[in-house]
């Protein structure tokens, strides 16, 4: 969506989001699916400030929370692994682990601060 500021210059809200996951921006306009990007990237944040641990082990989700947590991940810097369901889970629930990498680090800018500006204009 593009608007006219007082100077008439053309603003494109689409810019606000260059360097982010489409597919993520997407998604996140929903209110459930921005709650979890914020835990989440809290979640990653602590991950990746604490160098006693390597890996993180995320109990079995849902597809969506998991494409979520995985496009995140790509932000940070982790690599991931799916694992396959357990027996007594269903079909569609898989644990994920993440992994820190030489390139792991707390992204520069992050969707969900991105997303909470918007929401307040």
């Amino acid at each position: 969506a593009s608007d006219v500021d007082a100077r008439g210059n053309e603003n494109d809200d689409d810019d606000v989001y260059e360097g982010f996951d489409g597919w993520l921006v997407q998604v996140m306009q929903n209110d459930r699916n921005r709650a979890t990007l914020i835990q989440l990237e809290t979640t990653l944040d602590s991950f990746v400030r604490n160098d006693s641990i390597s890996e993180l082990h995320v109990p079995p989700k849902k597809p969506l929370f998991r494409s979520i947590l995985s496009r995140l991940a790509l932000s940070y810097g982790l690599d991931n692994q799916l694992h396959s369901a357990a027996a007594h889970h269903s079909s569609e629930l898989r644990a994920i682990s993440l992994f820190k990498t030489l390139d792991t680090r707390i992204p520069h800018r992050k969707l969900s601060s991105i997303l909470n500006n918007n929401s307040e204009n």
